[in-house]
Parts: C-alpha cells; sequence; structure tokens
C-alpha cells in the first residue's frame, strides 16, 4: 500500500457532520455515535431518546432530575463537565441500549412500560415517564408486561444545553 493509499484510506474512516453550512462534528463513526458533541450529532447517527432535566446539588454531587417524568427522584449523573452547576436545565440524551430495565427500587427513576415489540435479538421497549417516553433496547428474554412499572437505569449518556 502506498502512502496516498494509507492517507485515503485514513482519511475515509472519518465523517465531516454539516448542517447548514456549519461543521457539527468531525470524527470517526464511532465518535459521532458515542460521544456526540451536539444534539444534531447525536440524532444523525442512530436511535437517541432526548428529555429534559434539572441540574441539583445532594450532598457533594451533582443530580440530576427529569423535568417532564411523574418520578423525579434526583439521581447522580456521574458527569462532571466544568460548565454544569446547579439550577441549570438541560438535554439528556441516552441512547435505547444504554437504558437498562431493572426492579423500580434498582432504578435511576421509574416508569410504566407502554409497549413491546419482539425483534429477534431484541425486545424494543417504549416506557412512559409521565409527559415523556422513553425507548429502550432489552434482550429478547426480559420479561417486562405492559402497564407493569420499571425502574430505569443509564449506562451511559450525554448532556447538551
Amino acid at each position: 500500500m502506498t502512502h496516498d493509499q494509507a492517507e485515503a484510506m485514513a482519511m475515509s474512516d472519518r465523517i465531516l457532520l454539516l448542517h447548514e453550512a456549519t461543521v457539527q462534528q468531525l470524527g470517526t463513526p464511532r465518535e459521532l455515535y458515542e460521544r456526540p458533541e451536539n444534539q444534531f450529532a447525536a440524532d444523525f447517527i442512530g436511535l437517541i431518546n432526548f428529555l429534559k432535566i434539572e441540574l441539583i446539588s445532594k450532598g457533594d454531587g451533582l443530580y440530576a432530575r427529569f423535568l417532564d417524568a411523574d418520578d423525579d427522584t434526583p439521581f447522580d449523573i456521574n458527569y462532571r463537565p466544568e460548565q454544569l452547576s446547579p439550577g441549570m436545565q438541560r438535554v439528556f440524551a441516552v441512547r435505547p441500549e444504554n437504558v437498562k430495565l431493572v426492579s423500580p427500587q434498582e432504578g435511576h427513576v421509574t416508569g410504566k412500560v407502554r409497549k413491546k415489540v419482539y425483534l429477534g435479538n431484541i425486545l424494543d421497549y417504549r416506557i412512559v415517564l409521565g409527559k415523556e417516553e422513553i425507548r429502550v433496547e432489552a434482550p429478547s428474554t426480559a420479561k417486562y408486561d405492559i402497564d407493569q412499572v420499571v425502574g430505569l437505569k443509564f449506562t451511559d449518556y450525554v448532556i447538551f444545553e
């Protein structure tokens, strides 16, 4: 492989994401999917849930509570960018595969199963959190029923302005 071929190959592994003639993000497909820099980039590749949160302080930590959920129990966000502080309202972005269904006592928040669709290796759940709904992908072995109250545990997410 020549140097030019190697350089062309390396360049093709990166995506320049534009919106209205403005660069939104430059990175690998994995970077755009796992660490999007803004809501446009997050929504561009794959499925994602956007939920409104308010940041609050609790003890030594920074916590979040969902603004439009019936369960507004604060949960530790383990997300510490310098620009975040209590009182701010932000957007909590989480991919369906990064939400785990657990017992109500184990979850960061609770919701109610509205719908589930069998897709072979996964079940696609729609969980109502009050005025908002979140999409969750669980293993097809999951045993949650329509109208059942479940806990939601977030394993990876991003917070946007």
